[in-house]
């Protein structure tokens, strides 16, 4: 099947993958917990909240939501709260963690510690950024614009990795 649109990219994940167990560090945020709430209403995620827990559930409330149908875990500590949304993940309780309000090199080095972490050495932690282009008709797969240094054996594995989390094939 070939996705040209995230309309596409929906329904795949709809229909070939389970529901996916989000867990959110510093949740504390409107624009973080609209994007959590929006997978969640699709039917593509569920949560865990973890952050300032009244600030949490003012927010919910604020987005027509009840408080009380969310798994929500209270920690004002930026850094606790990555290491429980990376314990979550490595324990398989927890399948993505995602960042919200907090700052990114908190939030990396909680997904990067060497002991607590979510890599194992000598693996490659990469990003990816996904656009629809209407121009082309195409989906655009941007790899480690940010991350990783520009060297040829690093991108090939970047590309791989990509290749695979998005079911995709070459052309």
């Amino acid at each position: 099947m070939r996705i040209t649109s995230f309309e596409q990219m929906e329904a795949f994940v709809r229909s070939h993958a389970g529901r996916k167990k989000i867990a959110v560090a510093c949740a504390h945020d409107d624009v973080t917990l609209e994007a959590v709430l929006m997978a969640v209403d699709k039917g593509v995620a569920d949560a865990v909240l973890i952050g300032k827990r009244a600030e949490i559930e003012a927010l919910l409330r604020r987005f027509g939501k009840e408080p009380a149908s969310f798994e929500i875990v209270d920690e004002a500590d930026e850094r606790a709260s990555v290491d429980k949304a990376v314990a979550m993940v490595r324990s398989g309780t927890a399948d993505i963690p995602m960042k919200g309000l907090m700052q990114t090199a908190t939030f990396m080095h909680g997904i990067l510690d060497k002991h607590t972490g979510l890599l194992e050495p000598g693996e490659l932690l990469s990003q990816a950024s996904v656009f629809e282009v209407d121009e082309t008709g195409k989906m655009l797969i941007i790899s480690d614009c940010a991350v990783n240094p520009a060297e040829c054996g690093t991108k090939m594995q970047n590309c791989g990795q990509c290749r695979e989390a998005g079911g995709l094939t070459w052309h």
